[in-house]
């Protein structure tokens, strides 16, 4: 936070899709935003969004939730959690 509250620029980049989204880079997007340090997004490129357009199914409410849990019992669980969810 030094460097922000300093006025120096930094970027947050990932090579797994839009950072922020399904990774930890939230927690410093919200700690910026508690001390006040603007924030700007660059939107780029998801997989997930042009899967749904492509895919032809309703896409006016989706559920999109990240990585599954990586043990098997974690991973059926949360799967079954959905089995109801509304939306694509």
């Amino acid at each position: 936070m030094g460097l922000l509250k300093e006025g120096k620029s930094i970027a947050l980049v990932s090579d797994a899709g839009t950072p922020g989204i399904s990774d930890r880079g939230y927690t410093l997007i919200k700690l910026a935003q508690d001390h006040n340090i603007p924030v700007v997004v660059i939107p780029g490129v998801t997989a997930v969004i042009t899967a749904l357009t492509l895919s032809g199914l309703p896409s006016h409410r989706f559920v999109f939730e990240g990585f599954l849990p990586p043990k098997t019992v974690g991973r059926c669980k949360k799967l079954e959690s959905l089995k109801n969810a509304e939306g694509t």
